[in-house]
C-alpha cells in the first residue's frame, strides 16, 4: 500500500478531524474514538516514514564520508595496509571522542592497536593478575 502524499495526508486528517468533531457533538463517542485512532495511526505512519528517510540520509552521509576518507588516504600514497590501519585508527579516535563527550566513566583501552584480540588478551591478563593478588 503506497503512503499518501503529505498534502493528501493533511487533507485526510482535516476530513477525519471534522468527522471526529461531528461525532463528539452528536454524542457518538465510539465513532469519535475510532476517528482519534485513525488520525493517530496516520500521524504515526507519517512520522515513521520521515524517520526512515532520516536514517537513510544518515547512512548515505556516512558512506560518502568513508569514501572521501579513503580517497584522501589513497592520495597520501600509502600502501593498502597502512591506509587501512590509518582509517581504523581515525575511526577508533572518533569513537573515543564520542565516549568522552557523553561522559563515559570507564573505557577499556588496548595496550596496543593491533586488532580486536588485543583488548581480550589484556582483559585476561588483568584478570589473572587480580587473582594472583588475592
Amino acid at each position: 500500500m503506497a503512503m499518501p502524499q503529505r498534502d493528501d495526508t493533511i487533507e485526510e486528517i482535516k476530513r477525519l478531524d471534522a468527522l471526529l468533531e461531528y461525532a463528539v457533538m452528536h454524542g457518538d463517542e465510539a465513532e469519535a474514538e475510532r476517528q482519534r485512532t485513525v488520525v493517530a495511526a496516520q500521524a504515526k505512519a507519517e512520522a515513521m516514514e520521515a524517520e526512515g528517510h532520516g536514517i537513510a540520509s544518515q547512512r548515505l552521509a556516512i558512506a560518502q564520508g568513508i569514501r572521501e576518507s579513503i580517497d584522501v588516504i589513497q592520495g597520501a600514497e600509502l600502501d593498502a595496509e597502512e591506509a587501512n590501519r590509518l582509517f581504523e585508527f581515525t575511526q577508533w579516535v572518533g569513537m573515543m571522542e564520542e565516549f568522552a563527550k557523553r561522559g563515559a566513566h570507564t573505557v577499556v583501552l588496548p595496550s596496543e592497536f593491533s586488532g580486536n584480540d588485543a583488548v581480550l588478551r589484556d582483559l585476561l591478563v588483568a584478570d589473572a593478575a587480580r587473582k594472583v593478588d588475592e
